[in-house]
């Protein structure tokens, strides 16, 4: 309709596709967190005489048994399995408050990175303190950066925690091209309007700045803690909604947690959601 009036309009038909983006905000349940955090995990499950957590805590370290949030080879199959686009974005704040990811410096962690991104997508996950402190941004994007060893041009906020104007002016002055943190932590749907992309446009400086905003419809967390699902029911949700971006040729955008395929952790069951 547009183009019959402005036959000049570059416009490209948008297609379908199914988006997994996959926040890491504890990239091992019990491993690579160092001596203090693990003996401190111990006292922790032995004083709240939870004994069979501290006995899975005992044997991941000894490596009997696999890490619980290691599910990044399940991930890795769902994705070929229904040619899902897999994003990755990594928590690598210091350990503060909110922000209790593993150690940047944790070889651990460092080989995970380094792996996924030879197939993947990487982004930053700033952490809460990013949002007072730029510096503390440009830190974190330049640890990813050094891992991957190539620029970092997406992110999402931790907690979703967006502040308007000013982390959209930061994020694009630290070489964010896209940013995925806008949706509903309450609910399900697209938060803009949308699941295309849009241009960012500062108000104050009545200008677009070079930040594109992609909004996801629906999150793990969302469905658990606030709409209260089912695995079952969430699958209903889920299938509906995929089922319009399907229909309008649309990207059908969703936003994961690792842990949640681990089905422990109060994720029982949720692992068959994606299946």
């Amino acid at each position: 309709w547009l183009k019959s009036y402005f036959p000049d309009l570059s416009y490209t038909p948008t297609e379908f596709s199914d988006v997994l983006t996959v926040d890491v905000d504890s990239a091992f349940a019990y491993s690579h967190k160092g001596l203090y955090r693990t003996l401190g995990g111990f006292g922790k499950d032995l004083s709240n005489f939870k004994f069979g957590n501290a006995i899975r805590r005992l044997l991941t370290i000894l490596r009997i048994t696999k890490d619980a949030f290691d599910t990044y080879d399940e991930l890795s199959n769902l994705s070929e399995k229904y040619n899902l686009t897999l994003i990755y974005f990594f928590l690598l704040a210091d350990f503060k408050g909110q922000d209790v990811s593993i150690s940047h410096k944790s070889t651990g962690l460092r080989k995970l990175i380094e792996k996924l991104a030879l197939n993947y997508t990487l982004g930053i996950h700033p952490g809460i303190y990013s949002h007072e402190h730029e510096e503390k941004l440009n830190i974190e994007i330049a640890r990813l950066d050094k891992i991957t060893r190539r620029k970092t041009t997406i992110s999402r906020q931790h907690f979703l925690q967006f502040q308007f104007p000013s982390d959209a002016l930061k994020l694009s002055r630290s070489g964010i091209q896209t940013d995925y943190s806008i949706g509903f932590f309450d609910a399900i749907g697209y938060k803009n309007g949308t699941t295309l992309p849009v241009q960012f446009y500062d108000l104050n400086e009545n200008q677009a700045i070079h930040l594109r905003m992609q909004s996801f419809c629906a999150m793990d967390a969302t469905l658990v803690r606030y709409l209260k699902l089912t695995p079952e029911m969430a699958i209903k949700q889920l299938r509906k909604l995929r089922a319009f971006n399907e229909a309008n040729n649309l990207p059908f955008i969703l936003l994961w947690h690792n842990e949640t395929q681990s089905n422990s952790h109060g994720w029982k069951g949720w692992k068959h959601v994606l299946n």
